[in-house]
């Protein structure tokens, strides 16, 4: 399931800022990464993509704790990734 018309979503209202670790829903990439830091002079949040690769940021206005199908589209298109190129 792919959001088509992530401009119609509301923002996600964090109660709290996310853990190191979580697993974030960006909804401009349409992709979950793992939370890694956030730069404290213009509060982007950086993500590592699930299984690794390269950290993007993101404005927490478009992330989300990742819904349990997000997590499991991400964790199978990482082990895809793994088993067709070793990455």
């Amino acid at each position: 399931m792919t959001r088509s018309n992530t401009a119609a979503l509301p923002a996600h209202e964090w109660s709290e800022p996310p853990q190191a670790g979580a697993l974030l829903y960006d909804a401009v990439k349409d992709k979950v990464g793992e939370f890694r830091s956030m730069t404290q002079h213009d509060d982007r949040y950086w993500l590592r993509p699930v299984g690794g690769g390269h950290e993007w940021s993101a404005r927490l206005e478009s992330l989300h704790p990742a819904e349990r199908y997000e997590e499991l589209r991400a964790r199978v298109q990482a082990a895809n990734r793994q088993s067709r190129w070793g990455l």
